[in-house]
């Protein structure tokens, strides 16, 4: 666990829908962003997604994922726009307050066209 985190007690992921890719979410908070050695919170990163179609338009540090009281959340870090679509299909703007997180949520990065969907195991059916 890295310095200034706190494990996740759930199996939670995030998956990259254009690759398919599912990375796990190993603590908290757990940056979506690019790699910047000059942040001093680089390995809170869930992966440098500079790689990605288009990943040079994500932020450096674009949003964060955090659980409290067995409730997940996202909050937008960057003035890059990011969205928020629940499994019904209602799409909320992100802004700086902190948004719950279902089971699969998708969050969509806009400038760079990244979409991840939100994932709990103990949801899954």
């Amino acid at each position: 666990i890295p310095r200034g985190a706190r494990p996740l007690k759930d199996d939670v992921y995030v998956r990259a829908m254009g690759s398919g890719t599912v990375y796990k979410l190993h603590w908290q908070p757990a940056i979506i962003g690019r790699s910047d050695k000059n942040v001093n919170d680089e390995e809170l990163l869930i992966s440098n997604f500079e790689s990605l179609p288009l990943g040079l338009r994500i932020s450096r540090r674009h949003a964060s994922i955090s659980e409290r009281n067995g409730r997940y959340y996202i909050q937008q870090l960057s003035r890059n726009p990011t969205l928020l679509e629940s499994a019904d299909g209602f799409t909320t703007a992100l802004g700086i307050d902190k948004r719950e997180l279902h089971h699969g949520d998708h969050i969509k990065l806009e400038r760079s066209g990244t979409e991840f969907k939100f994932i709990e195991r103990n949801k899954l059916k």
